[in-house]
């Protein structure tokens, strides 16, 4: 038997056992969605994406999410799968790189240089609720803190600043547990497990255990954070306060490096609601500051920063930044929304625009760019690394998403 027919085996058994199930209990309820992704960017010359003589690159992928969940009491499962194809001109590997999952749930089916079929469960979750505890162990994904495009809590799987679809983050395989107190207080508690490239083993030092605490006063909200994150002690202190009619937010974390260096993050932001003539508008201002963010880019190899890009796990270089966003809701099928970044070490800024038409009842059209502006060595106009630049180039996009 050939590999792809080994691939496919498992998720066509998974169905099979699925459609048995459905017909002995009509608890199981079942959905999904089919997206069509489709962008160009131009690059500059000398950026890594232009080693094959291209500056004008482009990828088209479609994803389909097939997605049940059954429910019986306090207890219930979830399974999500991913069927996902991509075509991309980019001169990089668009396969997969190393899993540190501790179950590994996603294969190739196909690659070569420019074209990736593959399937995954991106969602396995048995859970049980009742009216003071939450279990959830599996494939899942969680989300902690306050940022809107910057977040220092949120370090399983966040989304970049310039992710296009933001519907599902990629799960991770871990252990969550939640206590909820009758005052509306709760305590949080997740261990996620990693394996070693080396061994293949799980090893403690690149597994996460974090505790997160609610609690709500009287005008505040308050998140206080306890983590061990690969191999690394990290403090946390989260606010939430309404403020006349917006709302403020401050999330800060203190990061305990292996050599007795000590490393802060802060997120601050503000957002408002208003109606401007016939339109609703929202808006929102926020401050970042990484201390571990790099004044010369000359630095990066070998950085922390590295390592957390590396990981997926930060998705900018250097200290400080400033962003600021609108949203116009023009009708009631659609909106436009706009951002702003702005790196304040180098100047460079990066703008992310999209405009959504709500077509049909679940169908959904969103057109965009992103683009950054920037002398070179500059992050958003392009940095060195071995000599080569990384840019980001100036890209526009669609994204047609169906839902069933």
């Amino acid at each position: 038997m050939n590999r792809a027919k080994l691939v496919l085996k498992f998720p066509i058994s998974l169905l099979l056992w699925l459609a048995i199930f459905n017909a002995y209990a009509s608890d199981w309820e079942y959905s999904g969605n089919i997206k069509l992704l489709s962008n160009a960017t131009l690059f500059k010359e000398n950026d890594i994406a232009t080693l094959n003589d291209k500056k004008l690159q482009y990828s088209t992928s479609i994803a389909t999410r097939l997605m049940t969940n059954y429910q019986k009491r306090a207890f219930s499962f979830e399974l999500h799968y991913d069927l996902i194809s991509q075509y991309s001109t980019y001169n990089s590997d668009i396969s997969n790189t190393f899993d540190d999952q501790y179950i590994d749930l996603d294969k190739s089916i196909y690659e070569n240089n420019n074209f990736l079929l593959k399937n995954r469960i991106d969602r396995l979750i048995l859970s049980y609720v009742d009216k003071s505890w939450v279990f959830h162990m599996g494939r899942q994904a969680i989300s902690w803190g306050n940022g809107f495009l910057f977040n220092p809590f949120d370090f399983f799987n966040p989304f970049s600043q310039t992710a296009i679809d933001k519907d599902y983050k990629s799960g991770s395989d871990m252990l969550y547990v939640q206590w909820l107190a009758p005052n509306g207080d709760d305590i949080q508690w997740v261990f996620v497990p990693r394996k070693s490239p080396a061994s293949d083993k799980v090893i403690n030092r690149d597994s996460t255990v974090a505790v997160k605490y609610k609690r709500f006063l009287p005008s505040v909200e308050v998140d206080v954070i306890a983590a061990h994150h690969y191999d690394d002690p990290l403090l946390g202190l989260g606010i939430l306060k309404s403020i006349a009619e917006t709302i403020w937010r401050l999330d800060t974390t203190l990061l305990f490096l292996d050599d007795e260096k000590t490393e802060f993050t802060l997120m601050s932001n503000v957002d408002y609601s208003w109606t401007w003539i016939d339109y609703n508008m929202y808006g929102y201002l926020e401050f970042f500051y990484n201390s571990m963010g790099i004044s010369s880019y000359d630095d990066f190899d070998g950085s922390q920063i590295a390592d957390r890009i590396q990981r997926a796990e930060l998705f900018t270089v250097g200290r400080s930044y400033l962003a600021t966003g609108l949203t116009i809701e023009t009708s009631p099928l659609t909106n436009m929304s706009s951002n702003i970044i702005v790196n304040i070490g180098d100047g460079s800024v990066l703008i992310p625009l999209s405009y959504n038409y709500s077509w049909k009842q679940n169908t959904n059209i969103t057109i965009g760019a992103t683009l950054g502006f920037g002398k070179r060595d500059t992050e958003y106009g392009g940095y060195q690394v071995n000599g080569l630049y990384l840019g980001n180039g100036q890209s526009t996009y669609i994204l047609i998403s169906n839902y069933f």
